[in-house]
């Protein structure tokens, strides 16, 4: 080695670079995000990802199928061998607002949404049909929530990002049933992802105890809500349920963007109009009225099965009970066809929340599940609502509900 070459010196070179820090002080270059399942109701990418409906008029149809949905399943299952079972329903319309009015009867006054604060809870499912194996329509425990958010999505679709405030719809989701009216407002809390139902309930008793659903939307630039698209709609809704008499009133009070000449000479739209003395023509209502055919079948068995639960179903339908501390065991065995047979045994008379702390809960509701399978043996044939009707009747039926209602909308 040469005089002039030096030696590497590791040390030295070592310095040059910088150290790094202790493990504990390492700076992170990535942020973590979240957000809850909940936010999808009031957003609207995440509607279309519940309903599946990307079409905005869509909605609007659905706000008038699912309370016709929920009043149906009602009637046939608290009001079989009924033949003035009714529902109602009142829609109106102008430029800028939607309103629906949905009623059905309940003469035997049954309780309904009798705890509402879980229904409107967005944190969670809640309903009666969850869990159930049954004939039955509409969305299972997300329908009123989503009803009573729609309109909040609404106001917002075209948000372009430049203010900080979050606009909250103003009316609110009313609900009247067994004598008593509550009104649902929803407020929403982008920032802190909490979205919340105030529920009001108005002073005074009802004179009626029959059910009634009340909503208001806002109607968005972007929807052409053509009050003869929505006639079509509940027309076709009701063809088949032949056993339930149907009153609608559509009423369209919007004016229509064309101009005319007054005998002044003047140029008007119609959408200007703000007097009394120029005025267009209202649009006559649209009335339909379909009679209950039949009463509703009394031999209608609408009750799940066990046969058509796997066992992994079958402990869903039992842990997820909401009150588990007051809800017994054998009250949920009851809620199957088979169960209607189970004798009352001492492990079947403690609630949910004490089975789900014994440490032999699994093999308990094992032979729960085998249980009610040895009881019956598997239904041959699928119980319908119309099963009871001769071929020949229900054939008259459809052609007495379906011909009028296609013969006015042609």
């Amino acid at each position: 080695m040469s005089k002039n070459s030096s030696k590497i010196n590791p040390d030295k070179n070592e310095k040059s670079k910088s150290s790094p820090p202790p493990s504990g002080d390492v700076p992170s270059n990535e942020l973590f995000s979240s957000r809850k399942h909940s936010m999808d109701y009031v957003t609207v990418n995440g509607v279309i990802l519940r309903t599946g409906y990307a079409k905005k008029g869509d909605w609007y149809l659905l706000c008038i199928k699912e309370p016709l949905d929920n009043a149906t399943d009602f009637l046939w299952k608290n009001y079989s061998g009924y033949a003035d079972a009714y529902i109602t329903v009142d829609i109106t319309k102008d430029n800028s607002l939607f309103h629906i009015r949905v009623r059905n009867t309940n003469s035997r006054n049954i309780p309904v949404f009798q705890n509402l604060s879980a229904i409107f809870n967005y944190d969670m499912r809640y309903g009666s049909k969850q869990n159930q194996h049954i004939i039955s329509r509409g969305m299972l425990g997300d329908a009123m929530k989503q009803i009573l958010a729609w309109p909040y999505v609404l106001i917002h679709t075209k948000d372009n990002g430049s203010t900080f405030t979050d606009k909250q719809w103003d009316k609110p989701l009313i609900i009247r049933c067994n004598g008593i009216e509550r009104q649902i407002f929803l407020h929403v809390d982008k920032s802190n992802e909490r979205i919340d139902a105030q529920i009001n309930q108005i002073p005074g008793k009802l004179p009626y105890t029959d059910t009634e659903i009340e909503s208001t939307w806002p109607i968005v630039d972007e929807v052409n809500l053509d009050m003869r698209n929505i006639e079509r709609f509940c027309r076709q809704y009701i063809m088949f349920t032949t056993d339930i008499a149907f009153k609608f009133r559509l009423t369209d009070n919007s004016t229509d963007d064309t101009s005319f000449i007054d005998s002044d000479g003047t140029i008007y739209f119609a959408s200007e109009i703000v007097d009394t003395t120029t005025s267009l023509a209202s649009k006559p209502a649209i009335k339909i009225d379909a009679p209950a055919l039949h009463s509703i079948s009394t031999k209608w068995n609408n009750i799940s099965s066990i046969h058509s639960y796997k066992p992994e179903e079958f402990v869903s339908a039992i842990t997820s009970v909401y009150d588990r501390d007051k809800t017994i065991v054998y009250n949920v065995l009851r809620a199957f066809k088979e169960g209607t047979q189970v004798a009352k045994t001492p492990d079947a008379e403690i609630s949910v929340a004490q089975l789900l702390q014994d440490p032999d809960k699994d093999k308990k509701l094992e032979s729960f599940y085998y249980q009610l399978r040895h009881i019956l043996k598997p239904p041959e044939k699928l119980s319908l609502p119309y099963s009871h009707i001769k071929s020949e009747k229900r054939k008259k039926a459809l052609i007495d509900r379906i011909v009028p209602l296609i013969q006015k909308l042609s």
